[in-house]
């Protein structure tokens, strides 16, 4: 099992904040949070078996 797989388009939208309308920066905002929150769930997945071994 792949603990870093994230099924998410997100993570390709790289495009820079300031030069998206501002109806599209808050979407992606909101998108770029939500992987954030699917990063570090997924970082604590990991240290949580590291200390557990």
């Amino acid at each position: 099992m792949n603990l870093l797989d994230i099924d998410d388009d997100s993570l390709a939208n790289v495009t820079p904040l300031a030069t998206l309308p501002a109806t599209d920066r808050y979407v992606a905002l909101q998108q770029r949070q939500r992987t954030n929150e699917i990063l570090m769930q997924k970082v604590e997945m990991i240290r949580e078996r590291l200390t557990r071994k």
